[in-house]
């Protein structure tokens, strides 16, 4: 599948989060540790954008 890339610094020094993405405008990521695996929608923080890249 498709990788979602979010950067604080537009590059790839600065990802901290990666997400699956699956179709739809839907993704599958690991919110952060002890917190379950979840489907849930492609979404920004703030004025963050992911990048994504096709595999």
């Amino acid at each position: 599948g498709d990788l979602i890339f979010w950067s604080s610094n537009g590059a790839q020094s600065g990802i901290y989060h990666v997400a699956m993405y699956l179709g739809g405008g839907q993704m599958i990521e690991a919110p952060t540790f002890g917190v379950p695996v979840r489907i849930t929608g492609v979404y920004s923080w703030g004025s963050i954008m992911p990048y994504a890249v096709r595999l």
